[in-house]
């Protein structure tokens, strides 16, 4: 990382690494946790360390959790259960 007059500017690799992440982070966050997946393998390619794919793999799973939460809540009980199995066949 090099500092540029107080602000942070990634370069190659990490800029790939945070871009990814930020946008695993959104799309979970926004419960579109089949697109934050999809994002996961691109990720993986880069080869970020274990501990940046587990937070990843947590925020997903988060993401398909509170989506089955949801469902449930509204009586949704068959989507309830079709998210968390998917979530769990993802995210083990």
């Amino acid at each position: 990382m090099a500092q540029d007059g107080g602000d942070i500017v990634f370069h190659g690799f990490e800029r790939g690494v945070a871009g990814l992440m930020w946008r695993i982070s959104e799309f979970s966050q926004a419960g579109r946790a089949d697109e934050a997946y999809a994002i996961l393998s691109r990720l993986a390619k880069l080869d970020p360390g274990e501990g940046t794919l587990a937070q990843a793999r947590g925020k997903i799973a988060q993401s398909y959790l509170t989506l089955a939460r949801e469902a449930r809540a509204a009586g949704r009980w068959d989507e309830a259960r079709r998210t968390a199995k998917k979530g769990l066949a993802r995210i083990p």
